[in-house]
């Protein structure tokens, strides 16, 4: 807190497009068996010192004041909620010293936060541009132990027939790019989740599924299991959901809203019976986006299958 009783902003590491013109990422968008090349400065990464070796990069994009080409808003405000959403589930503290993980938040807005201790304080940040993102994920799993990586943006198409994720400089992030990130450091006996909030994610995760199981087959140990959670399928939508009083209430991803909360409320429960459960809520009417009835399906797949309940971490 400062001197006046108001938040401190501490800690913060945001860079600009500009500013991030030193970390080179190669686009291997248009040969998708190509590894990128990723020259790596320094890092901006706020990182806890912690003992536990486990990491969650947390991805969360508003899009404020942005058009697509065809003029359509791209700004998204439930991603605002779902960020400090996540942090409560994560337990996340202002503390270094109280933390039980190391956070890796990646957002183009601030984030005021209180945390289970009731300190108040900005949420340190990193500016999530294409490069940022590529460096956090290489950063995080070089230092070991199992890692969530939770993703609220845009997933698009374009001219693409393969679907990217479009990060706060515009540069599209297909999915050998972000699997190739993924999996430089991975060390043995780890579990990665990654969940993707955003529109037709499943086929860009099946990609990376497939990434996977192919160098499983090669005997390239990557961690022990990999986990995704995918909020649509080819074609769909990411819906949105109003919690609270109709018209006032907050706005969530409808994946990050019901996952987060099955997780809170039911925290033994096999992933088949968690992505019922999430399919049946993704058609609730409480979806307000696309339309009151959202048409989206959600998907968890882990290899090899989850014999456990499922955990973010």
């Amino acid at each position: 807190m400062s001197g006046d009783g108001s938040p401190s902003k501490i800690g913060t590491s945001c860079r600009s497009a500009k500013d991030s013109a030193a970390v080179t990422v190669h686009d291997a968008s248009e040969d998708p068996e190509l590894d990128d090349e990723v020259t790596l400065e320094s890092a901006c990464l706020w990182d806890t010192g912690c003992k536990e070796p486990d990491f969650a990069i947390l991805i969360f994009l508003h899009y404020h004041g942005m058009v697509f080409l065809g003029g359509e808003s791209m700004q998204l405000d439930g991603t605002k909620n779902d960020l400090p959403l996540l942090l409560d589930f994560l337990g996340y503290r202002h503390r270094p010293t109280a933390q039980a993980l190391r956070f890796y938040v990646l957002a183009d807005f601030d984030c005021v936060y209180t945390d289970c201790e009731g300190i108040t304080n900005f949420i340190p940040t990193i500016q999530p541009t294409k490069a940022c993102i590529a460096h956090t994920i290489v950063q995080a799993t070089r230092g070991g132990g199992s890692g969530l990586i939770f993703y609220g943006g845009h997933c698009e198409r374009g001219d693409s027939p393969r679907p990217f994720l479009l990060p706060w400089d515009r540069i599209p992030i297909y999915s050998n790019e972000f699997y190739s990130w993924l999996s430089r450091f991975c060390k043995p006996g780890t579990t990665i989740t990654i969940v993707l909030d955003a529109c037709e994610t499943e086929p860009f995760l099946a990609d990376i599924t497939r990434r996977f199981q192919q160098d499983r087959a090669r005997h390239r140990h990557l961690g022990d299991q990999l986990v995704v959670v995918s909020a649509a399928g080819a074609g769909q939508r990411a819906g949105t959901v109003e919690v609270g009083e109709p018209g006032l209430g907050r706005r969530h991803g409808t994946l990050t809203w019901y996952l987060t909360n099955y997780l809170r409320f039911h925290p033994n429960l096999p992933a088949t019976v968690l992505e019922a459960c999430l399919a049946a809520s993704c058609i609730c009417p409480k979806a307000i986006l696309p339309h009151p009835y959202a048409l989206q399906r959600p998907r968890i797949v882990a290899i090899p299958p989850l014999l456990s309940p499922f955990r973010l971490l």
